[in-house]
């Protein structure tokens, strides 16, 4: 049995390896790309988390800002556990290629083994426990691969699942407590959405308590919610911080914060899964008399009942609080995976006791009922599976052009790294790669960066920014209405005219006019719903304060250098910068050194 249990282990570390290698594969096969010069390996996995990866290189733990030098050392917009655990390999000495694809073997393995352990308590022979944990691993594969979310936060989602199966096989069992208890301090410190989740699921939990009557468990449960809470009380303290910053709530706003109580579409698109698998679990239960003696589905009908509920409600959540941050956005993320687990559970459950559906005790209509809503079910899963894994391996990319830019932005960065022995602000084109390359590749900083708009800052800077840094091109009306989302975020430039559009479809779908009730009009998109003046106005501050001024400003925000890369701005006009010095020119990149010390 011993010898038995490691075959199923070695078989998914064998997975692990395949799927780690499979990324990069179409980097490793292009005839542009050199092992003696790795660092292209990157190129895939390249995004937000490998500048915060860079910024603990650096030594920034804190994360407070990795794009603007001004804000490196202030409060990061959310906690920051789940990067350090993706710095390990880093902090052991290996390279940031080689470290991230450490990473994505380490972490798919540790996705693997939980699945596969999550499916063996629930008392699934290990063969197809080893099938189901592969197939959950394939639906979040496409988010597994990116550095640090999900990668790294996947696990912990499986840890407390883990945790809550074992301890309701046996709550009294103090080891099982101490493990509920640390795995729900992990979500906590995680990540934002899952310790939400976690806390939202040990309510459930005491609430199914109360009533069934079960006092026990509500008390040990109680118990260990307390010693969690207490804990990460660290993250509690942080967390007022961060509220208390003036610039909090317009950084949550570009995010994606908004406040409502109308339900996002995604709420809809993924909370049917969760409501129909629910309905899958509790209908037997109504039309099977004998099934209340299976102790196997008490504890998985429960297990998934209030796992897949506290999704749905956390999801849902702005019904309640009016405050929406992207909540089912987020969340879908782990009702995939958990829609997994929740499927494969019920099929291996009918064919393992088939005994219970096959008698003539059951109507047909309750046999058909239960067969419908697998079918659904599994095709729910399936979709989510095509989305990731097939719909991955669909897109097969020519990495070839990217290595190449990739080696001419490296050669210019790593000058400019050699020549600045301290941290400066680079001036680049966001519209190119070495605005995005230069906190990933250097200790630098940038004068503007998309991502970091993210972080603490006003909207009035975060506006600035992007004009000075625009003062490299020549912008247009028209390319400040299409830039929105740049600087405004995702959340002013998608979910506003979003939420009113939802708002309005409701509104008429009930027929709410015929209350009295103005349900508005619809607007086609987020420029037009933020109206023409707000757009107007930001021209005229480019053309009348930041251009004429742009020598003062670069001083400013400390701006030492501009890069600009031919290929994507040719023919520049450099002449409204004063006193500035081409210092390195190759492969289209030209850099200029600016010198301060002459402007006021």
């Amino acid at each position: 049995m011993f010898e038995s249990h490691y075959k199923y282990i070695l078989i998914l570390v064998a997975v692990a390896m395949v799927f780690t290698v499979l990324p990069i594969f179409d980097i490793i096969r292009s005839p542009n790309f050199n092992w003696q010069d790795p660092g292209a390996l990157i190129i895939p996995f390249s995004g937000y988390y490998l500048d915060r990866l860079h910024e603990i290189k650096d030594g920034n733990i804190f994360l407070g800002n990795p794009y603007f030098i001004e804000h490196s050392q202030d409060l990061a917009p959310a906690f920051f556990v789940a990067d350090w655990v993706a710095y390990l390999p880093l902090l052991m000495g290996l390279s940031m290629p080689y470290s991230l694809i450490f990473n994505l073997f380490l972490w798919s393995l540790v996705f693997l083994l939980l699945s596969f352990y999550i499916f063996n308590q629930a008392g699934i022979k290990k063969g197809i426990s080893v099938i189901g944990a592969i197939l959950v691993y394939l639906i979040g594969y496409s988010l597994i691969i990116s550095p640090v979310s999900m990668q790294t936060i996947y696990p912990f989602y499986l840890l407390v699942l883990l945790a809550f199966l074992l301890w309701l096989v046996d709550p009294v069992n103090l080891k099982k407590q101490i493990f509920l208890t640390l795995s729900l301090t992990a979500c906590f410190y995680v990540y934002t959405y899952l310790w939400q989740i976690a806390l939202v699921t040990v309510c459930l939990f005491l609430f199914y308590f109360f009533i069934a009557k079960r006092k026990k468990e509500a008390i040990i449960l109680l118990k260990i919610l307390g010693v969690a809470l207490i804990l990460s009380l660290p993250l509690f303290v942080y967390t007022f911080k961060q509220i208390a910053h003036p610039f909090y709530w317009e950084t949550m706003q570009r995010i994606g914060f908004i406040k409502t109580h109308w339900p996002t579409a995604e709420v809809f698109y993924s909370g049917r899964w969760v409501i129909l698998s629910l309905i899958l679990w509790l209908w037997p239960r109504v039309c099977i008399r004998n099934l209340a003696q299976s102790r196997q589905y008490n504890l998985l009908s429960l297990f998934f009942s209030i796992t897949g509920l506290s999704l749905v409600a956390v999801s849902a959540s702005n019904l309640i609080t009016g405050k929406e941050l992207e909540l089912a956005q987020h969340v879908v993320r782990f009702i995939e995976v958990w829609l997994g687990f929740s499927t494969v559970g019920f099929v291996y459950f009918i064919f393992s006791n088939f005994n219970y559906f096959k008698t003539p005790a059951i109507k047909l209509k309750n046999q058909i009922i239960i067969l419908v809503l697998l079918l659904i079910v599994v095709g729910g899963m399936f979709s989510y599976l095509a989305d990731s894994a097939f719909s991955y391996f669909q897109k097969r990319i020519d990495y070839s052009k990217q290595i190449d830019d990739y080696k001419q932005i490296q050669v210019a960065l790593d000058w400019l790294d050699k020549q600045e022995s301290s941290p400066v602000v680079v001036m680049a084109d966001y519209k190119g790669q070495s605005n995005r390359y230069a906190t990933a590749l250097t200790k630098h900083y940038v004068l503007f960066a998309d991502s970091g708009v993210l972080h603490l800052l006003s909207n009035k800077e975060a506006e600035e920014r992007y004009l000075l840094n625009s003062a490299i091109d020549n912008l247009s009306l028209k390319d400040i209405k299409d830039d929105y989302q740049l600087f405004a975020g995702n959340g002013n430039a998608t979910h506003p005219y979003k939420t009113h559009n939802r708002q309005v479809k409701i509104c008429k779908i009930l027929h709410l006019d015929l209350f009295h009730y103005d349900c508005g009009q619809e607007t086609t998109d987020a420029v037009s719903f933020k109206g023409e003046k707000y757009f107007v106005d930001l021209f005229n501050q480019y053309q009348k304060e930041i251009i004429p001024d742009v020598n003062r400003l670069l001083k400013k925000f400390n701006v030492s250098y501009i890069l600009i890369e031919e290929t994507v701005i040719p023919n520049i006009d450099m002449t409204k910068f004063s006193n500035i010095n081409i210092v390195y020119q190759d492969r289209g990149f030209v850099i200029y050194k600016i010198s301060m010390k002459d402007i006021n």
